[in-house]
């Protein structure tokens, strides 16, 4: 059996791989309700970084496709 505080940490982790820059991140949502919850924000917000991150990069193509024109 998990110790209890391991979905808690991997939640956590997952916290720490999306400030490393890591974009495909995604926590189990099982544990407790209140892990759960967290969990599923992690997941929402690895998801809301990646789409971000790929309008950003979208804009920047655009922009400079324009320049070289």
């Amino acid at each position: 059996m998990a110790p209890h505080g391991a979905p808690l940490r991997r939640a956590a982790d997952g916290a720490e791989q999306l400030v490393a820059g890591r974009r495909d991140v995604t926590v189990p949502t099982d544990g407790p309700t209140e892990v759960a919850e967290i969990a599923d924000v992690v997941n929402r917000l690895a998801a809301a970084l990646d789409l971000s991150e790929g309008r950003q990069r979208d804009f920047l193509l655009s922009v400079s496709h324009e320049l070289r024109t």
